[in-house]
């Protein structure tokens, strides 16, 4: 009866363990989804620049 005890004592830690390391990874994937759609913005903001008429006016001075 120690023996499994000591072996669900032995579970406890490592579930504990185990759920610590997902909250980190999850707190992880919802930075890593914020820069996403952070870079999505600047994307798609530099491309309607780029496709709006005040680029290719202002172009001719940049060069």
């Amino acid at each position: 009866m120690l023996t499994y005890y000591l072996h669900c004592m032995e579970l406890t830690k490592q579930f504990s363990e185990a759920e610590s390391c997902a909250k980190k990874l999850g707190k992880r994937a919802f930075e890593d989804m914020k820069e996403a759609r952070s870079r999505q913005d600047m994307a798609k903001n530099q491309y309607d620049y780029s496709r709006g008429s005040a680029y290719w006016e202002d172009l001719p001075s940049r060069i």
